[in-house]
């Protein structure tokens, strides 16, 4: 498969914890992705009002503005343009309650970390419409 040239497909990864940013970055590279940082929601609805991605890994559980409060701010500001960002939660708890308090949010997905695989991550950014390689032919 031919990757599609960097920087045509863009993913913001938000996460408190430098070593979980690298291992997405990585992973997104491997992708075919370009990859922007942010370390909090703050952070993170400062670079979603700069420009536009083609994907969010959102760290659930941050200090601060959470992953969750900053979808929901997400989902507020793109109310009425038509446009909706996917957004992948990335979290370490567990239960039954993690992945509806993350619909509720108003997330796309949710993986789980580490982080991540890549086929993982791959099947999950396809999912969500977002495809790192061009087919053959």
């Amino acid at each position: 498969m031919d990757r599609i040239p960097d920087g045509e497909q863009r993913v913001l990864v938000v996460d408190d914890c430098p070593v979980s940013r690298i291992v997405a970055r990585e992973e997104l590279a491997g992708l075919g992705f370009a990859a922007d940082e942010a370390t909090n929601g703050g952070e993170a609805l400062e670079a979603l009002g700069r420009r536009s991605y083609d994907a969010v890994l959102m760290d659930c559980r941050m200090p601060g503005l959470d992953g969750y409060e900053t979808t929901r701010r997400l989902r507020q500001r793109e109310a009425g343009t038509g446009r909706r960002t996917a957004v992948i939660g990335i979290t370490a708890a567990s239960g039954p309650e993690v992945p509806e308090r993350c619909r509720q949010a108003g997330m796309d997905a949710l993986l789980t970390k580490p982080l991540l695989s890549c086929v993982q991550l791959a099947a999950t950014l396809a999912r969500a419409g977002k495809t790192p390689f061009r087919g053959p032919g």
